[in-house]
């Protein structure tokens, strides 16, 4: 439990000895780690080092590696992946568009999807890209550079939707999801959704409805849980939108299933799956039953560390109580 206090003893004992050095063992160190797979310290040893653009290049080739050997675990996460951005010069990060995607990815992640931050990021990876495109640097049909723009598009899809101008947004998940080359199934379920609640919010059931649709069916022929998950879910709140409450009360029950069928009780999409079904018997006014779905949710996120749906689970049941109390 004190491995963590030595290690800063060793550190602060380095610093105050080798001085001199440090840079250079910082860089040796990095080196190592690079070479033996551990990504995660070998960035923050080149940073150290000032080796930015030693440190970037293992960032932008190496993240889904990263991500599948520490994902949502406390040594990577998103607010790791932006501390190593913010680190980078200004400079270097304008260079290269995928270390601009990247901060937007963590960043709206993170909660910050109206900074004025998000949108210069997005405006230095469509610039760094076109500059590089016209300089020869990158050819468009090189599969290192091809989710580029499509990366790009579904950014600003989904920045468009907070801006409440859902006509861009709308055009703009259409224009990523033409794209042929789309070999990122997570940024794949950012585009249909950006696409489903562009047409939803802008009062477009059917073509909202329709997104949805497309979404499970893309997604159940690769296999891929989240993008069928955000299906169901979309198409479920849809219905209840449009005033269909019970074919809402059929499509929840098939996310809850299919959830528990594959062992994936744990992602967020259930414990949200269980709020809305529980909207839907409160506009029955079923309360009792209300109250038994939103409890399992807020159980879920309780056994999941799901903070964000749980204090927000949390008011709803206290409202739904308050219901209670004045009709009891």
């Amino acid at each position: 439990r004190y491995h963590h206090l030595f290690a800063d003893l060793l550190r602060s004992r380095l610093r105050l000895d080798h001085a001199e050095n440090l840079p250079t063992l910082y860089q040796r160190a990095a080196s190592w780690f690079e070479k033996n797979g551990n990504y995660i310290e070998a960035i923050d040893n080149f940073l150290a080092a000032g080796e930015f653009q030693r440190a970037a290049d293992i960032i932008k080739l190496g993240t889904n590696n990263i991500f599948r050997q520490h994902r949502a675990t406390e040594t990577f996460n998103h607010t790791t992946m932006l501390h190593w951005l913010e680190t980078i010069p200004v400079e270097l990060m304008q260079k290269d568009p995928r270390l601009s995607i990247l901060y937007t990815q963590s960043a709206w992640e993170l909660g910050r999807r109206t900074s004025t931050t998000l949108a210069t990021h997005f405006q230095n990876a469509q610039g760094a890209y076109e500059r590089l495109v016209a300089a020869g640097e990158i050819i468009p049909s090189d599969p290192e550079f091809m989710m580029i723009p499509f990366d790009i598009y579904v950014g600003q899809s989904k920045s468009a939707i907070y801006s409440d101008n859902f006509k861009l947004s709308a055009n703009l998940a259409e224009k990523a999801l033409a794209i042929e080359f789309r070999d990122n199934p997570p940024n794949l379920v950012d585009a249909y959704i950006g696409l489903h609640l562009a047409y939803r919010e802008s009062g477009h059931l059917d073509k909202a409805k329709e997104a949805c649709d497309q979404m499970i069916a893309v997604f159940q022929a690769e296999g891929y849980h989240l993008g069928i998950l955000e299906g169901l879910l979309g198409l479920g709140f849809t219905y209840q939108m449009q005033g269909h409450l019970e074919l809402s009360i059929q499509t929840y029950p098939r996310v809850i299933q299919y959830a528990e069928e594959r062992n994936l009780m744990w992602m967020r999409q259930v414990p949200i799956t269980y709020i809305r079904w529980s909207n839907v018997c409160y506009c029955r006014n079923d309360l009792a039953q209300s109250e038994i779905y939103i409890l399992k949710a807020l159980e879920l996120c309780e056994q999941h560390g799901l903070t964000l749906i749980l204090n927000y689970g949390k008011i709803y049941l206290a409202q739904l109580r308050l219901c209670l109390l004045y009709t009891s």
